[in-house]
């Protein structure tokens, strides 16, 4: 897997070093709260070459394989795998937006384009070293681009770089809503606000060891912390850590469906519900092994399986 080896040294930094909050003393991390029963997540389908970025959109599922270096469309209702597109090298990431599904090429350094309709590539873009995180909003497509620590901004009229904006280190995953672009910075533990209008970094704190997935919602910013296994929420005006969870040993990604926050967990291979009111997990899901992003679509939650080309799927 691509960075397997990479977060289990971190994490053994992490506690030789005696904690993992990120440099948030004041913040205390909520005891890991567990529930009696996991349930287990079905398999939806089989994808073979590393799945790892989802989205939904045109009906379908559109999965990034990182072995493949494309996407493949799943029927979700068959879990058929329909079509398979080459895209770049290292497919990591996709979004579904403008009428497209995008996709980062992680080791290509590009952003592909792609028709629905006609299941092609329209355009390739160069956007830099080691694209991962994608985010569209306004007509514009966010990308992290975690080798030059900056975000990029394509304008999908005419799929051009229209602004490059500094972030932390090694910028993971993006979310953009109300104007802002949500950035992580994995190896400096930060989380960036960029102003999508001017493209100016509005403000940078520092939150959970090593975060990579990040979402907004229900008046909090969302913060999976890798390293340090906790779920962090975050206040969008002052970016401070109000509470923070434990959560596992790999919380990976975060998403915010039906009013609850879910987290997917890497290295135990669980996917965790959690209620923002309370900071407590109301349910627990076992999914297939290492997964990496989730989506939503007509009422169920989908995970990618890195580690045994699968995708879980969760009726709530």
């Amino acid at each position: 897997m691509r960075r397997t080896a990479l977060v289990a040294v971190l994490l053994l930094l992490g506690t030789a070093c005696g904690g993992s909050d990120g440099g948030n003393e004041g913040t205390e991390a909520t005891p890991e709260a567990t529930v009696d029963a996991p349930q287990a997540a079905e398999v939806g389908a089989e994808v073979p070459g590393d799945p790892v970025g989802i989205a939904a959109g045109g009906g379908s599922l559109w999965v990034a394989t990182w072995q493949e270096n494309g996407v493949s469309r799943v029927d979700p209702a068959t879990g058929e795998v329909t079509a398979v597109i080459p895209t770049g090298e290292g497919a990591l990431n996709v979004a579904f937006g403008k009428g497209s599904v995008w996709v980062a090429n992680h080791l290509e350094g590009t952003v592909s384009r792609i028709d629905p309709a006609t299941e092609k590539v329209i355009a390739d873009i160069d956007i830099g070293t080691q694209p991962e995180g994608l985010g569209i909003a306004d007509g514009f497509v966010w990308v992290t681009i975690e080798g030059e620590d900056m975000i990029a901004k394509i304008d999908a009229a005419s799929n051009e770089v229209v602004a490059e904006v500094e972030v932390g280190s090694e910028p993971r995953r993006l979310f953009v809503a109300d104007g802002i672009v949500w950035v992580t910075g994995f190896n400096d533990s930060t989380l960036t606000k960029v102003d999508t209008a001017t493209n100016e970094v509005l403000d940078t704190a520092e939150v959970g060891f090593g975060p990579d997935g990040i979402s907004a919602g229900l008046g909090k910013v969302w913060v999976a912390a890798l390293v340090g296994g906790t779920l962090d929420a975050v206040d969008p005006e002052t970016l401070a850590v109000t509470e923070s969870l434990e959560t596992g040993s790999g919380p990976v990604e975060v998403q915010v469906f039906n009013d609850l926050i879910w987290v997917a967990d890497q290295n135990d291979s669980t996917v965790m519900v959690v209620d923002p009111e309370t900071m407590s997990v109301v349910a627990l899901y076992t999914v297939g092994g290492g997964p990496r992003e989730m989506a939503y679509l007509d009422g169920v939650v989908w995970t990618t399986n890195e580690a045994d080309g699968t995708l879980s799927k969760i009726t709530p």
